[in-house]
């Protein structure tokens, strides 16, 4: 028998792979993938941290329109609409590890302000203001009719109706019964709405004319005479009134139609 050279240096029958078979590799990574696997690992790590510790531009508009929706609607009613700005996204802010603060500079009206500020409380602090718009539609009372100056006001001459309030520069009445006996201070048309500058106490007395003077002294003894208006006045104005039985002038305060009161 005849025994090869490779038999021989075997110890036994040749050994054959058939063709076309490779030598397994028993699964692993070459050294140069795996440094590149863990390379591209730790980029993607890397980049969503530092998405991570970026303050979201959304979360702060948000908290502007909340902040300053949730003072209007505590102080005006109504449907509140606030708009803020978008946050200029180039900007850059770590991220908050606390809940975001609205807030207002002292003493600035919420109905009045363009801006609200958004603040960090966290351990890195921040702050700035974003830009708003607000629009407030409330139901208010307004003009059922035209009505002219010196008008004294009545039921009919009123009604209730939704109106956007928020560019008003005065106060407004949301009753109808806030405004019954009013006097109108300067024409109002029709549907407009009524503020507080539109209409003020009526006139109880008239410049010239007569009055009843009523004295009083801390001693209990009252007395009462005639007079003559020389001013014009509402509940509670103090006016000069000429007394008709001795022709002194003097200063008294109106307390109803036609009646002051004078205390000595």
């Amino acid at each position: 028998m005849t025994v090869s050279a490779e038999t021989r240096r075997s110890g036994g029958a040749a050994r054959h792979r058939p063709k076309g078979s490779h030598r397994p590799s028993g699964g692993l990574l070459s050294p140069a993938l795996h440094l590149a696997a863990v390379i591209l690992s730790l980029a993607l790590a890397c980049g969503a941290a530092a998405d991570d510790a970026i303050q979201s531009t959304a979360a702060i508009e948000q908290t502007a329109e909340r902040y300053l929706r949730a003072a209007l609607e505590h102080t005006h009613g109504g449907t509140v609409v606030v708009t803020a700005s978008q946050v200029d996204p180039r900007l850059r802010l770590q991220a908050c590890d606390a809940p975001l603060e609205g807030f207002l500079p002292p003493g600035r009206d919420p109905l009045r302000t363009t801006t609200v500020g958004v603040r960090c409380p966290g351990g890195a602090p921040w702050s700035l203001y974003i830009p708003v718009t607000v629009e407030i539609h409330s139901e208010v009372v307004v003009a059922a009719r035209p009505l002219r100056r010196g008008t004294r006001v009545h039921a009919d001459d009123l009604r209730l109706a939704t109106r956007e309030v928020s560019r008003n520069r005065h106060a407004w009445f949301t009753r109808v019964e806030e405004v019954l006996g009013l006097e109108v201070r300067r024409a109002v048309r029709e549907g407009d709405i009524l503020t507080v500058q539109a209409v003020v106490e009526p006139l109880l007395v008239r410049r010239g004319g007569e009055v009843i003077i009523e004295a009083g002294g801390n001693g209990g003894v009252h007395i009462t005479g005639r007079g003559e208006a020389l001013q014009d006045g509402r509940e509670g104005d103090r006016i000069r009134v000429r007394n008709l039985d001795s022709g002194r002038e003097i200063q008294g305060r109106v307390i109803a139609p036609n009646r002051i009161e004078v205390v000595f």
